[in-house]
């Protein structure tokens, strides 16, 4: 996996030229993005192949090196959706695996912003060709907390 994948376009629009509407507001490119958590210990990136989340691990001695965590293939998933976990009150975005039927837990939503599960949403949908999205009406109302 190459670092290109955690690369992210912003197409901005011009300032005011003169008189008249004022112009449309900040747009950021639908395609390929790339999200880092506010702590910046974590990102994720949905690709043209698919979503890739990796976190940032101490060296001994100083600094750090990012580790994948997560790494799937679009076509290796058949669904995604916000739920909770097994025993846990904390909502997360899970996958839900093309072989096994099983979901994997990609990411703790409260980990990410508002703006940045819009952006990733935005994303998605036009990446999988309409085929999945990420339904952040779930991230406000997932439902009830269940022992799965």
């Amino acid at each position: 996996m190459s670092d290109d994948a955690f690369l992210v376009t912003v197409v901005t629009t011009p300032g005011p030229s003169g008189p008249g509407p004022d112009p449309a507001p900040e747009v950021r490119a639908v395609g390929p993005v790339t999200v880092r958590n506010r702590q910046g210990d974590s990102e994720f990136a949905v690709t043209s192949s698919g979503m890739v989340v990796r976190d940032k691990w101490p060296r001994p001695g100083g600094g750090a090196r990012w580790k994948i965590r997560v790494d799937l293939r679009w076509d290796d998933i058949v669904g995604l959706g916000f739920d909770y976990g097994s025993h846990d009150s904390v909502v997360s975005l899970w996958a839900v695996s093309a072989s096994s039927g099983q979901r994997q837990h990609i990411v703790d939503a409260r980990d990410f912003t508002r703006s940045q599960w819009d952006e990733l949403a935005r994303s998605t949908a036009p990446l999988t060709n309409g085929r999945l999205a990420i339904d952040l009406t779930q991230l406000d109302h997932p439902g009830t907390p269940r022992d799965a």
